[in-house]
């Protein structure tokens, strides 16, 4: 990279002694070729031993102090997104229905009070004052019931419960993933829209030196009022262009700050990362190994079956007879209708019930045939993932790797486009080419600096996506993040 792009910032020669202009051309290359990565730093410090950059030539190569990192904006986003709200309780929700399905194991107790008031038949009539006499019954009961043998049905409705709470655990898990992933993409995205920035620095820097070059020309005579005009419309232009990029630049930082949390509206200060490594060798189907164990989607599909079978287990066991044993306990209080007074009785009363399934239509094969189409269902669903898995692997590692070639044939057009800019300076400096020439050049040389950028935010944006499909960045269990 370092001998690729040692003449990316042209420094004309009529200004600046040969040392300089190749200084400068370095840190020309230090924005163009990867200002957001360290590495590029050390390799375009390495290419001047013991020389200095010149002040904020590496910009964001280096970590900034009290910049967001990477792993600061994906804390963020976990912790502030709804969506990770939403399944913390859809989580909690599934964990509480599991507990309830394991109150099925236990008795349940009752206790009751019974009051009740009838007429005495028996009662007459003493006088036109005479009333009728009411005979009154209180009872307090306590009962107990217990399911001796269901068929099974509250063992396999727990495993069902269980399974549930997998499947939202997974679905959970997909969740901040996708949510992970999106910040992790934005990051580098606020980082290469910075980066476009940089490289529209440099084409206004260059356009203004230029510009300072025709007029000193043009003050002792050599170049016409035209050419004049025609440096001060690149200047023009290359400053319109600088502040498109910089419009780039909130856009990108709007999107990653509405991810973590904070104010859209206000500017993000980034710390820079190390561009995503992709040095996995294997073949599309050991990367297809690696990425459906790590799919959280796979994960997911194989709970919700795990489910349904357990459904289908407790549908069946309601053609079982169910046994369930009883007692209540209790005392009656009976009013004496002649005396006013209360009679109290204790009374004990313990059974058993047994109840079995005849007939109820077609209500039960129904409901195990639903169960059974879920079973299929998730079946062709894995079956679904796995062909999408490996379409998205192999899409992936086709761009990655083509990105990665136009890395390099992006970089040796810059290098000709760079060659081509000097050319043309050179030319002009002897008169023998328009200022025309010199804007065509450098016009020229702001679009393959463009097409290199854009080819290393493809090659990135292909590596990031092939690690989280491989897990390689994917947390590997469900997280509550409240």
């Amino acid at each position: 990279m370092t001998s690729k792009f040692s003449n990316n910032l042209m420094i004309s020669r009529t200004t600046c002694s040969r040392a300089s202009l190749f200084l400068a051309s370095i840190a020309g290359l230090a924005v163009l070729a990867g200002p957001i990565y360290a590495d590029d730093a050390a390799a375009v410090t390495a290419v001047v031993p013991g020389g200095n950059l010149p002040p904020g030539a590496v910009v964001a190569a280096e970590q900034k102090a009290g910049g967001l990192t990477l792993q600061d904006c994906l804390a963020l986003a976990a912790k502030n997104s709804p969506a990770m709200e939403q399944s913390t309780l859809s989580v909690d929700a599934a964990q509480q229905r599991l507990i309830a399905a394991k109150q099925a194991f236990k008795p349940t107790y009752k206790a009751g009070v019974h009051v009740s008031a009838s007429s005495n038949p028996d009662v007459t009539f003493t006088g036109a004052d005479s009333t009728l006499v009411n005979r009154e019954n209180e009872r307090a009961t306590l009962s107990v019931h217990y399911t001796v043998s269901d068929g099974g049905k509250r063992k396999f409705t727990v495993q069902a419960a269980k399974a549930a709470v997998d499947s939202e655990k997974a679905r959970g898990l997909q969740s901040q993933v996708l949510l992970l992933q999106e910040t992790s993409l934005a990051y580098y995205n606020a980082l290469h829209a910075q980066n476009a920035v940089d490289i529209g620095n440099i084409a206004v820097k260059t356009a203004e030196h230029n510009l300072e070059i025709t007029q000193t020309r043009f003050s002792i005579g050599t170049v016409t009022r035209s050419d004049v005009l025609t440096a001060t419309s690149a200047v023009d232009a290359s400053k319109a262009d600088l502040e498109t990029r910089k419009l780039g630049v909130q856009d990108a930082n709007a999107v990653l700050a509405s991810l973590i949390g904070k104010d859209p509206s206000a500017p993000l200060e980034l710390a820079g990362a190390q561009p995503p490594d992709w040095s996995l060798v294997e073949d599309l189907d050991g990367l297809l190994a690696k990425a459906q164990t790590a799919s959280p989607l796979t994960q997911q599909i194989s709970a919700s079956r795990v489910q349904a079978e357990a459904n289908l287990k407790a549908v069946k066991a309601d053609r079982k007879p169910v046994i369930t044993i009883m007692g209540e306990f209790g005392e009656i209080a009976s009013q004496n209708s002649a005396s006013g007074q209360y009679d109290y009785k204790p009374y004990a009363l313990v059974g058993a019930d047994v109840t079995m399934p005849l007939w109820n239509g077609t209500l039960q094969h129904a409901r195990e045939a639903e169960q059974m189409d879920i079973i299929k269902a998730q079946d062709a669903q894995l079956k679904q993932l796995a062909i999408d898995l490996r379409r998205e692997l192999a899409i992936g590692m086709a761009t990655y790797h083509t990105s990665a070639n136009r890395v390099t044939i992006a970089g040796d057009t810059v290098d000709n486009a760079q060659r081509a800019y000097q050319f043309a300076q050179d030319k002009y400096s002897a008169g023998k080419a328009t200022e025309e020439d010199v804007v065509q050049a450098l016009g020229l040389l702001s679009v393959a600096r463009d097409q290199y950028q854009q080819s290393v935010n493809e090659r990135d944006t292909a590596a990031q996506n092939l690690r989280w499909l491989t897990g390689l960045d994917m947390p590997t269990q469900y997280v509550d993040v409240n």
